[in-house]
């Protein structure tokens, strides 16, 4: 009687401790499962204040680059046009001298043709005025000063000519050699120019090659028949 008391009574302690066991699981169950659900909630909403926070600095950027972007371009065509507003102002003040008749002075004429040439020498052919001021030149008196006015004069159309190469050096064949008046003198028949190679003997002396294409190569030879070394 008193071992069935015992397995009764035990059975009784784990029938209770069995009924406060359910509830205990189904609130540590609960628990659990509430911070599972609130940590997923908190990681969803960290990863999408990130995303937003991401997409908003990236628009932000975005939008300054574009700003950046208008205010160069905007900055860039003021200064494009105040630049040609300072050069069509220089310009026509520039070439109003020489369609004045009081501007003949010789020391104008040359300085107007200078600013024409260094700043404007890719716009027209400056070649007339050249030669229209070379000419009224001719009669100044002292000789020395005349020397010293087609000096200026023959700077400043050597500049152009460089700037001018330059300008076609890559799309082009640019070729150098020197006449020897004296050389001229003895070949009243004239000269050729670029034999460097003539010592070769492969028949191709004084020839340039000017372009070169798949179908086709095209040279070209330069005689000189004469100079006029006083005009230059």
């Amino acid at each position: 009687m008193a071992t069935e008391r015992k397995i009764r009574d035990a059975w009784d302690k784990a029938a209770v401790v069995a009924s406060l066991l359910v509830p205990i699981s189904v609130a540590i169950v609960y628990i659990l499962g509430m911070y599972f659900l609130h940590s997923q909630q908190a990681a969803e909403t960290e990863h999408r204040d990130r995303q937003q926070v991401a997409e908003a600095k990236s628009r932000l950027l975005q939008q300054a680059a574009e700003t950046r972007g208008r205010l160069y371009v905007e900055l860039q065509t003021s200064r494009e046009k105040a630049d040609s507003d300072l050069r069509k102002s220089m310009f026509d003040t520039v070439i109003t001298t020489f369609l004045k008749r009081e501007s003949r002075e010789p020391t104008d004429l040359i300085l107007t043709l200078e600013l024409l040439a260094y700043n404007f020498h890719e716009v027209i052919d400056l070649g007339p005025l050249f030669k229209h001021v070379e000419t009224m030149l001719r009669p100044i008196q002292p000789e020395e000063l005349r020397e010293q006015y087609g000096k200026r004069l023959e700077r400043a159309a050597a500049e152009v000519t460089d700037k001018q190469l330059a300008a076609l050096k890559d799309a082009s064949t640019i070729a150098y050699d020197d006449v020897f008046f004296d050389e001229l003198k003895e070949h009243p028949e004239g000269i050729r120019l670029f034999e460097q190679s003539k010592d070769s003997g492969n028949g191709n002396e004084g020839i340039i090659q000017l372009a070169k294409t798949t179908n086709e190569i095209t040279f070209a030879q330069v005689e000189v028949l004469g100079a006029d070394q006083k005009h230059k």
